[in-house]
Order: C-alpha cells, then structure tokens, then sequence
C-alpha cells in the first residue's frame, strides 16, 4: 500500500523552514506550542488546531486534527471530515485517501472532497493524463477521474499511460500495450517496453511510434 508518512514528515520539515523564511506570505500556518492555525498576514484563518500541517497544493492541503487527517482551502474551510487515516497531496486534480490503512484501503478524492470511487485498492498511483494505476487482489489496472475502472485489474504491474492514447503493461512476464478501452494495440510478447515506446525482444528492438 501506499504510505505517505515518510512524505509527509519532509513536507512538515520544509513548511517550517519556509513558514520561519517567509512570514510575509498572504496564507501561512503558525504554531502555537504543538498545534498549527491558518493565518493570511497577521489575520487568523483558523484556531490553532492541528498537529500536522502540509503545504497547500492546487489550492488545498491536509491537515491533522487527533489521529485522523482532512482537507482545508486557503481560506481555512474543510472540504472533507477528518475522516482519513491516510492521506497525500493534490496532484492533477486529486489526491489519494484511506480510511482503512491496516487492509490497505485507497481511493481519490476531488477539489470538491468527493471520492471518486469506492476505497478499496491496496495500492495506488497519481493520474496521468487521466488515468491513475491502481492494484486490487495483488493485480494493477487503472480507473478514469470519473472512478470508473476501464483498464481491469489484470495485469502484474501498475500500467503507464502515455499520453491519452497508449497504456504500456505487463501479463504473464511479458509486455504489451492496451488502449483506454483496454483493446489490444501491441501483443504481450515484448521482454520490455520503455517509457519512449521502444519494444525488446531479446536483442531486437523495435519502434512502436506510441509517443
């Protein structure tokens, strides 16, 4: 599963370090012995009531209130419940969440807070041009931001969109690649395919034009 901890132990670190460098900033947290509050300049946003903090991205950011994590707007209004007990930042339009990190349960959520599909992949990836890689059972296949899972999960690893168009991914030890409709473009005989579209077969190489 994906655990973002260790990210956002760094991010906290640097939040202090550019909220110390940069006081002047319009919205920025404060800390008041071992709890955060949102200010704009000198004006109070919030209280002083969380114990973590992160930098605001796309507009929003996670903050910790008690062990559990929500989403506020740089205006300090919450756009979830603190309802999540894992959480990352916004990146293209949505962000992962679990409520459920001991059965590894994720999902995404919106600007809005809305989750876009049900929490329940192990493990997940950021969208890329609309498509986020997500495992279930131990098996990867991808969901579009309406959290509609049109790649299935078939395949032995998290599937790479390239551009809209191409979906390079891996079964039965061998890779290929799959449409956004999961229709077969290249059969799964390749030793590997890169990220530029190259085919191997042993030590053949062989151009699929995919970019």
């Amino acid at each position: 599963m994906i655990l973002f901890n260790e990210i956002r132990r760094i991010s906290l670190v640097l939040l202090i370090v550019i909220t110390s460098l940069c006081v002047q900033a319009q919205t920025h947290f404060k800390r008041e012995k071992d709890r955060y509050g949102l200010f704009n300049q000198d004006s109070a946003l919030t209280e002083f009531l969380f114990t973590e903090v992160s930098n605001f991205q796309e507009g929003l950011c996670w903050v910790n209130k008690g062990e559990l994590y929500g989403y506020i707007t740089e205006v300090g209004d919450s756009i979830t419940a603190f309802c999540y007990a894992d959480v990352s930042d916004f990146y293209n339009g949505y962000a992962a969440v679990s409520r459920d990190t001991i059965h590894s349960k994720y999902g995404f959520i919106d600007h809005n807070g809305s989750e876009i599909c049900q929490l329940q992949y192990s493990r997940v990836r950021f969208f890329e041009y609309g498509l986020a890689a997500v495992q279930k059972d131990s098996l990867w296949g991808m969901i579009d931001t309406l959290g509609r899972e049109v790649i299935p999960c078939h395949y032995d690893h998290p599937p790479l969109a390239i551009r809209s168009t191409f979906i390079i991914a891996s079964k039965g030890g061998k890779w290929g690649v799959v449409n956004s409709f999961n229709q077969l473009v290249y059969p799964f005989k390749f030793d590997l395919i890169t990220r530029d579209g190259i085919g191997y077969i042993a030590n053949s190489k062989f151009y699929l034009g995919l970019l």
